[in-house]
């Protein structure tokens, strides 16, 4: 009966999810996009970060198509692989060295950032915010001032200048996993003095998002005065007043995360607000916007942002939080029991470099899980054993005193105390081994 209902649980639930969710999992169809639509101009506004409503104009269009696009500077990293688009200073094209796309043989490396308009849009941008000069915007031709291709050792710094004299250079800097730093900075060249404010943005279709659990988030988090917030998800941002979530506390760090991706922005030291955003058609943002500074003539101002882009690799993630990120290790949803959690986790993976198979460290990892619970679940057994050797004395019992419930209760306790039977001690080590194994499957 047990085997039965199990697999119906395993099967079903299977058959469940594919038949009421049929596209959970799927990327929407790639559809070469028109010569018209591709050649649309990309429009620009300040009141919601870097991007407008018009920036999702531009549909399915293919990802070779937007990939071919001129003047894309390289990325070659241990981590990360791809490039970035002159035309706005945007990072929309990352894809991992060390994972692939799925199990399949010959499927090519995991893709984490795509263009505008392609079905798993996802990108980042940086730029700024100001009234009565121009900024760069998402049109704007950068050029490249420094570096041929961004690799740990090689930064690569975009290039522009207003009118009116005030120059903006991007410059990016990665590192061997998936963290890229974007310094921005402004030279005030003109004879009066400026105001503007530093904005990043990440930008990305809920369309190709992992499915949403009550175990594992997909969507919106980030932690904010040191306490990660999984949430909101993405129904609730475009649910929400002017589908706009702003968020509160100071930022430590924000994004978006899958399953096992995720892209986040990390802000410098200076006070900065953010918020979560929904355009419409399966768009979100997540802006990160810094204080509005003076800027007097002859005056520079430097403004420091990291990105992390890529897989949810727990050595990878503690290590930057080691390196002064907050909480960055929890962007894992570890839940309740994560005490319990990281050692088995660890331990897990010590077993995979030892025998080089998951299946035969997970087999491994539940022997020796087994082996540590035995004495409480031998001390289960033995109760539960002892419970059925009174359990004729304890028939005889109800019998004798069927019509003297008062009597009945006091003779069963004191059969309890002659043969030492505690009808408890079967039902603690239970809930002792319950948040164990609860982290065993969290794990």
């Amino acid at each position: 009966m047990a085997v039965v209902l199990t697999a119906l649980i395993l099967f079903g639930w299977d058959a469940g999810i594919k038949y009421f969710y049929p596209n959970a999992n799927k990327p929407a169809p790639v559809v070469a996009a028109s010569p018209a639509a591709t050649e649309a101009p990309v429009t620009h506004t300040r009141e919601g970060g870097l991007t407008s409503p018009a920036d999702i104009a531009l549909e399915a269009r293919d990802i070779k198509v937007a990939l071919a696009s001129p003047g894309r500077v390289a990325i070659a990293a241990p981590g990360l692989a791809g490039s970035i688009n002159p035309v706005g200073a945007v990072l929309d094209d990352l894809t991992t060295t060390r994972h692939t796309e799925s199990i399949k043989k010959g499927s090519g490396p995991a893709r984490v950032f795509s263009p505008l308009g392609t079905p798993a849009q996802h990108f980042a941008q940086f730029g700024w915010g100001a009234n009565g000069i121009a900024v760069p915007n998402a049109a704007t031709v950068w050029s490249v001032a420094e570096g041929a291709k961004l690799a740990p050792e090689s930064p690569v710094t975009l290039a522009w200048t207003n009118p009116t004299g005030q120059a903006f250079a991007i410059q990016y800097a990665i590192d061997g996993d998936y963290m890229i730093t974007v310094k921005q900075t402004v030279v005030n060249g003109s004879a009066a003095a400026v105001s503007l404010r530093e904005i990043a943005q990440l930008n990305r279709t809920d369309k190709t998002a992992s499915l949403d659990s009550w175990n594992v988030h997909s969507g919106p988090l980030g932690s904010f005065d040191e306490a990660v917030r999984f949430g909101p998800d993405y129904d609730e941002v475009t649910e929400a007043e002017g589908s706009v979530v702003a968020n509160q506390g100071k930022a430590d760090w924000l994004g978006f995360t899958d399953i096992y991706w995720m892209s986040a922005l990390i802000p410098d030291k200076t006070p900065a607000t953010s918020d979560f955003r929904s355009l419409g058609k399966g768009i979100h943002l997540a802006n990160l916007f810094y204080q509005e500074a003076s800027l007097a003539p002859g005056q520079r101002i430097e403004r420091t942002t990291r990105l992390f882009a890529g897989a949810k690799e727990s050595a990878v993630l503690d290590r930057y939080a080691d390196g002064g990120i907050t909480n960055f290790g929890l962007a894992i949803d570890w839940g309740w029991f994560r005490w319990f959690e990281k050692p088995i986790f660890m331990l897990l993976v010590k077993l995979f470099h030892l025998v080089g198979n998951f299946g035969v460290a997970i087999i491994l990892l539940t022997l020796i899980v087994r082996g540590l619970m035995f004495p409480i679940a031998q001390r289960q057994f033995a109760s539960m054993a002892a419970m059925r050797a009174i359990q004729p004395k304890m028939k005889a019992l109800q019998e004798r005193y069927k019509d003297d419930k008062e009597k009945l209760q006091q003779e069963t306790m004191a059969l309890y105390k002659n043969e030492k039977v505690n009808p408890l001690a079967g039902c603690l080590p239970i809930f002792l081994q319950i948040p164990i194994f609860f982290a065993l499957y969290k794990v």
